[in-house]
């Protein structure tokens, strides 16, 4: 395999980076987190595969990246890291989302232990059925 197959292969997985960091996005948006997890995931497992393809172009030593190839691969990157740090925002504002109403569930359990006293004793009805 040539340094421009190397290159291709990058491409890529990079191109596949970008789908599942659109997908994160629908995601999150649709407050799925369980499908964030795989996504997360397989990202993790992209890297690595493109870490290991840079460490075998760096074990050839000094090569040229092939002009087509270079812009694809540096479009492809800003493009991921730009809606990566969308994702984060929305992480963000969905985790303020969440303290929110969990501070809203504590504030009315507050108020109904107010109301009602921390320790009332729920009264138990017999019902006495004749058959």
């Amino acid at each position: 395999m040539d340094m421009r197959d190397k290159f291709e292969q990058k491409k890529k997985l990079l191109e596949k980076f970008l789908e599942f960091t659109n997908e994160q996005t629908r995601v999150i948006e649709n407050r799925n987190y369980e499908q964030l997890f795989y996504i997360l995931n397989e990202k993790q497992s992209i890297i690595e595969q493109v870490n290991l393809i840079d460490a075998e172009i760096k074990a050839f030593g000094e090569t040229e990246v092939p002009r087509d190839l270079e812009e694809d691969i540096k479009n492809i990157l800003s493009e991921a890291i730009a809606r990566d740090e969308q994702n984060k925002e929305l992480i963000q504002q969905n985790k303020a989302e969440i303290v929110e109403k969990i501070r809203n569930i504590s504030k009315k359990k507050k108020t109904h232990s107010l109301y009602r006293g921390k320790h009332v004793a729920i009264e138990g009805v017999l019902l006495d059925k004749k058959g």
